[in-house]
């Protein structure tokens, strides 16, 4: 079995690190689970535990899900948390909404449901998660970091890969190993 997700992978981008570099130091003295800039992603669809021998057949709805599916932009938003803002577990780099993107993620979903895999009903929420909250000191002054960082300005993004990862635990936190890279079209 190997614990797999369909991401877009923002390991290089700059503007993401520049902002996550600020907000890590502004919390230093708060118990959060930084994730490590190089496994920044936006999750399209997590998979979970999936048996190896239906990766190959998973592998050929992604494509036929991404057929003649051209390049996008993404345009950052704003940081946000997912919790309440008196019990926050989440720290997350949201986007303006993306209909391309929207569309991709249904289409996955829609034909991952031929390989058995549950049709999630939650609302698509994309996203780069950045933390995850363990304990914080001063809920008024985190509160207050999030609320000063909250707009942040990042160039738009080109999207021109899906990947699909999987996610092998290890005692220092998760490793992404790409499984396979599909290309947009230009």
């Amino acid at each position: 079995m190997k614990r797999l997700f369909i991401a877009i992978n923002f390991s290089d981008n700059q503007d993401i690190n520049l902002h996550f570099l600020k907000l890590k130091n502004l919390l230093k003295n708060n118990k959060i689970a930084w994730i490590k800039p190089e496994n920044m992603h936006l999750t399209i669809k997590y998979i979970g535990s999936m048996p190896s021998e239906k990766i190959e057949n998973m592998i050929n709805l992604m494509e036929e899900s991404l057929d003649k599916r051209k390049s996008f932009l993404l345009e950052f938003d704003k940081i946000g948390i997912f919790g309440s803002s008196y019990n926050p577990r989440v720290i997350w780099i949201g986007f303006k909404e993306c209909h391309i993107l929207n569309e991709i993620a249904e289409n996955i979903k829609s034909n991952f449901v031929k390989l058995g895999i549950s049709y999630d009903r939650q609302n698509f929420v994309p996203h780069i998660t950045i933390g995850r909250i363990n304990k914080i000191e001063s809920k008024q002054y985190f509160q207050k970091v999030i609320s000063d960082n909250r707009q942040i300005n990042c160039s738009p993004v080109l999207v021109n890969k899906i990947i699909l990862y999987e996610s092998i635990l290890q005692k220092n936190g998760p490793e992404y190993q790409i499984l396979k890279t599909i290309e947009l079209t230009k």
